[in-house]
């Protein structure tokens, strides 16, 4: 899933310089392919050998020989180490799905179930899946003596290459990491240029945030290139958006980085203090949801975006972040910033509020739908997606903190909303 899609169009037009058609002019060493994102296939892989072949054999070779990258690297989430968080957004998915009966000890049909949707959501289907395009990967793809494969999965990255190209050698001195999508940075680190293949769209602030981290600690950037699925830029008003067919396009993150830095620091009052990318990524984890916090109701990211940067009097959504920790101030989030959007937003309904709870007695006395009213953000929704967005933020940043103490609670054994 990732973060709300318009954030990416917003910041293509932002930055357009950062988005490519073709990424030659930035050759990395690396490529990374996230393998959750390939465990999604189409209807006409229909036997396990296709399957290996087109989801992963195929999209690992393109790195090699159309990008002529010298290491190749597939991650799949090591789900030992995935947050409890997480376990929301996968429910959620599911629901709309009858339940897959699949045993742990079960070993898979001979040949791919039709009910491929329902199966690959069941975590026992789907190891025993990313066990077999283990197996059988280093022997399809291939290696030549200057192309290097990496699989990272629930242990040490294995390597496969040089003389004895099917033997895996573990690397050693990598940390255990869950989620393929904070994986891919050591690669970045280690190689220090990477193309990254995925379509999920939380690589963009993950990637932002190291990078404004090596800034701080005064370390070298690595060269980070996304490959994903093209955002056509937001319409002007008043027109429609034409449909065309699925293209990809290359961002490639260091320009979007100088990019935006420089953006904030021309329109903003944020410190000086090289922290403007993390702070804007509180914006992006607190208004547009996240797969671990949910989205502002009502009010989408343009709004905000709108409301920090192009209006005649913007509203400094910086000013309402701790210098010292980057942190939300959660008070002032709620005065200074979510109560003058809505205010804005529905300006006819609304005379001379100030303030939070003013602001949203005026829209609930109104007469807006009764669908809108109830959709309204109350105190405590407020105070737990707050909550959420910081914790969202810090795990980017690769600061694991327990999620009990960030807006979550237990339901059994299953992790909600501490609203719910």
């Amino acid at each position: 899933m990732g973060i709300n899609t318009e954030w990416v169009k917003i910041w293509k037009q932002t930055v357009p310089q950062a988005f490519l058609n073709n990424p030659d002019q930035h050759r990395t060493k690396a490529g990374f392919v996230d393998g959750q994102i390939q465990l999604m296939k189409s209807k006409n892989v229909v036997s396990w050998d296709q399957f290996v072949l087109f989801q992963f054999v195929m999209p690992l070779r393109k790195i090699f020989v159309e990008r002529k990258a010298e290491f190749a690297v597939l991650a799949f989430d090591n789900y030992e180490f995935v947050p409890k968080a997480k376990g929301m957004t996968q429910a959620k998915r599911s629901k709309q799905l009858p339940a897959f009966e699949f045993h742990e000890r079960e070993q898979l049909p001979p040949t791919i179930p039709e009910y491929w949707d329902r199966a690959i959501r069941s975590r026992a289907f789907k190891k025993r899946v990313i066990q077999l395009v283990i197996e059988r990967l280093p022997s399809m793809m291939r290696l030549t003596e200057n192309q290097t494969l990496i699989i990272d999965y629930d242990g040490p990255p294995t390597m496969y290459g040089g003389p004895k190209k099917m033997i895996g050698t573990e690397m050693q001195g990598f940390e255990p990491i869950g989620e393929s999508d904070l994986k891919f940075f050591r690669y970045a680190d280690l190689f220090e240029s990477l193309l990254v293949v995925s379509t999920d769209s939380d690589y963009i602030p993950i990637t932002l945030i190291r990078l404004e981290q090596r800034m701080q600690n005064k370390m070298k950037q690595p060269l980070v290139v996304l490959q994903r699925i093209k955002v056509n830029e937001c319409p002007i008003k008043g027109q429609t958006q034409k449909k065309t067919k699925r293209e990809f396009e290359f961002v490639n993150i260091n320009i979007l980085y100088s990019g935006l830095k420089q953006v904030i620091q021309n329109n903003t009052h944020t410190p000086e203090d090289g922290n403007e990318i993390t702070r804007l990524c509180n914006l992006v984890a607190l208004v547009g949801g996240t797969d671990f916090s949910r989205p502002m109701p009502l009010v989408g990211p343009r709004r905000f975006w709108e409301f920090m940067f192009c209006a005649k009097r913007p509203i400094d959504f910086f000013e309402c972040i701790d210098e010292e920790n980057n942190m939300l101030n959660r008070d002032m989030i709620k005065e200074k910033i979510i109560a003058k959007v809505y205010a804005s937003v529905y300006n006819t309904h609304v005379q001379n509020a100030r303030g939070f709870d003013s602001v949203m007695m005026q829209l609930k006395n109104s007469r807006l739908s009764d669908r809108t009213k109830n959709s309204l953000p109350t105190r405590e929704f407020m105070e737990v997606t707050t909550r959420n967005a910081e914790w969202t933020v810090l795990y980017w940043g690769g600061i694991i903190k327990d999620e009990i103490d960030f807006g979550y609670k237990y339901k059994g054994s299953r992790m909600i909303y501490a609203d719910q």
